[in-house]
């Protein structure tokens, strides 16, 4: 794992390594990155972190 990505970045990669189902890692427009991923009862586990966003960009 690179300590320079993002960690749900990282996460996403040893999900990914482990064959667990999951959604791509996707960035929103307010700088929050997410994956998701369904347990075996169904439930939503929504893996995140927030990016420090300025002004300028």
């Amino acid at each position: 794992m690179n300590p320079a990505q993002n960690p749900v970045d990282n996460y996403y990669q040893f999900v990914k390594i482990k064959n667990i189902h999951s959604t791509e890692p996707k960035t929103w427009p307010w700088g929050k990155r997410e994956f998701v991923v369904k347990d075996p009862d169904g439930y939503k586990l929504v893996f995140y972190s927030v990016s420090v966003v300025s002004k300028n960009d």
